[in-house]
C-alpha cells in the first residue's frame, strides 16, 4: 500500500519522519510527493535536518496510485503548499 506524503522544502523533520516510519512499520510504502523532483530539505525547528529524496514530483502524482495521504507539518512547507494550486488539487482529489 503506497501512502503519499505531500511535503515541500522546509517540512518539519519529525513531522515527516515519525508518520513515515509508522507507515513502514505497518507494512506500507511511504512515497514523498513534492513540487519538484530531487530532494527536499527538512528542518528541526529552524535548523536544517536531513534531505529527503522525492519519490514522485507533484505534477506526476495521481491520487489513484495511493491508499492514503499524509500532510506533514511545518510552517514554511505548509504555507508553500497552501498557495500551490497543483498541491491543492492533489489534496482535493483524495476527497472527490
Amino acid at each position: 500500500m503506497a501512502v503519499a506524503f505531500l511535503a515541500a522544502k522546509g517540512a518539519e523533520h519529525s513531522e515527516l519522519m515519525r508518520p513515515w516510519e509508522r507507515v513502514i512499520a505497518e507494512g506500507g510504502d511511504p512515497v514523498l510527493v513534492a513540487p519538484e523532483a530531487g530532494n527536499i530539505q527538512t528542518f528541526d525547528h529552524l535548523d536544517p535536518a536531513d534531505q529527503i529524496a522525492v519519490g514522485v514530483p507533484l505534477g506526476s502524482a495521481r491520487e489513484a496510485d495511493f491508499a492514503a495521504l499524509v500532510l506533514p507539518g511545518g510552517a514554511v512547507a505548509s504555507d508553500r503548499l497552501r498557495t500551490d494550486p497543483a498541491a491543492a488539487a492533489f489534496v482535493r482529489s483524495f476527497f472527490d
